[in-house]
């Protein structure tokens, strides 16, 4: 019987009067006529027309050439054999479709992953490289200095009562945005919030700030009913006490003055140590939810080394504030007096734009780092607020 071989070099047999017709291979498709070349034996044959011819199939395996590198028919690049899609345009050469490169599938699992707690405190002081945030800030300095200078620059008695509204207001909107920057944090946003608060009017903003001023009260209200007793009995150097006071909360453990002067320092650091999660009640909950003050200890507790990191960061950054803040005006007013008038005045503002840069810098970190503790360890904690 006749043989025939197809471009490809498979090998197909077929009777003497199948000689003339059309057949398909099996291997490559390739359709061809049957004159034949040697015995081997029969093949099916493709139909007349060819337009949906049988396959033919080989006796034996066939003897292939090398397999032929694809080509993508997207962006034609040669590739190597065996592939199935191309690494370059994501197409799958089996259906032409294109689908995502495995680094675009990376890139999605990495996006929808949820922040870890490390990554949020980096981004909380890296939060000036947002474009977003860097305006908002700038802004927010000049608009804290202006309002500062004006309300403060004021001094005739006739326009006082003015001036002490104008206060209230300006730190009554400065509280309210300290409390949206924790309940950001609380949210998880990366960005800070508007500059535009609730716009309630002016008792609303005078509210806000007697609440802020109220979680301080509160978590000084012991070390205050010592100091009045003491001070009353004599049990407090005032003079000792003073001096203290230049070196801050720690002047008040380690000036060695006396023992009421000791436990006066350590009321003072029990209320800042607390004064967190005050705060961060306030800002989510309002004051109803310090009377559960059993709720309040329990969080602390099962909290607690998160919470004691927490408290240190908060005012482990109001320290660098400070240190930084003297080191700027200390740099920067060196000298300054024997310049003329107009350098002097030039330098005074340059000094008080860089120190309310810190300050404001390190405000938004600390009220930052108040509402991420509770967004990644609400879990922990006695109540949620969602």
């Amino acid at each position: 019987m006749p043989t025939q071989h197809c471009e490809c070099g498979a090998k197909y047999r077929f009777s003497d009067a199948s000689l003339g017709k059309r057949a398909k291979c099996k291997e490559c498709g390739t359709v061809f006529s049957l004159v034949g070349d040697e015995e081997l034996g029969p093949i099916p044959f493709a139909d007349e027309g060819v337009t949906s011819p049988e396959v033919a199939t080989p006796n034996t395996a066939p003897a292939h050439g090398p397999a032929e590198a694809p080509v993508c028919p997207g962006c034609r690049i040669t590739l190597p054999v065996g592939a199935k899609i191309c690494v370059d345009c994501g197409i799958d050469l089996a259906t032409g479709r294109e689908i995502a490169t495995s680094q675009e599938k990376s890139h999605e699992y990495a996006s929808d992953r949820p922040r870890t707690y490390a990554q949020d405190i980096l981004a909380t002081f890296m939060f000036p490289t947002s474009l977003r945030n860097a305006i908002t800030f700038g802004v927010l300095c000049v608009v804290i200095l202006l309002l500062d200078f004006l309300t403060g620059s004021v001094g005739f008695w006739v326009f006082a009562l003015l001036v002490l509204v104008c206060r209230l207001a300006f730190l009554g909107w400065w509280a309210s945005y300290r409390f949206n920057v924790v309940a950001a944090g609380a949210a998880g946003d990366l960005d800070l919030p508007d500059l535009m608060v609730a716009n309630d009017g002016l008792g609303a903003l005078v509210m806000v700030f007697f609440r802020w001023l109220g979680s301080w009260i509160l978590v000084l209200l012991p070390a205050a009913v010592f100091f009045g007793v003491a001070a009353s009995q004599g049990w407090l150097d005032l003079n000792a006490l003073d001096a203290a006071l230049d070196n801050g909360v720690a002047g008040f453990l380690f000036f060695g003055s006396g023992p009421a002067e000791i436990a006066f320092g350590l009321l003072v650091v029990l209320g800042l140590f607390v004064w967190p999660i005050v705060i961060l009640c306030v800002a989510l909950g309002g004051f109803g939810c310090l009377g559960r003050v059993d709720l309040i200890t329990y969080t602390m507790v099962r909290t607690f080394p998160v919470y004691l990191f927490t408290a240190a960061m908060v005012f482990g950054t109001d320290l660098l504030k400070f240190v930084l803040s003297s080191y700027v005006v200390d740099g920067l007013s060196g000298g300054g007096e024997e310049q003329g008038s107009a350098a002097w005045t030039g330098m005074t503002v340059l000094i008080s734009c860089l120190v309310m840069g810190v300050g404001v810098y390190f405000e938004l970190v600390a009220m930052r780092l108040i509402g991420l503790y509770y967004h990644h360890f609400k879990d922990r904690f006695a109540w949620s607020w969602g």
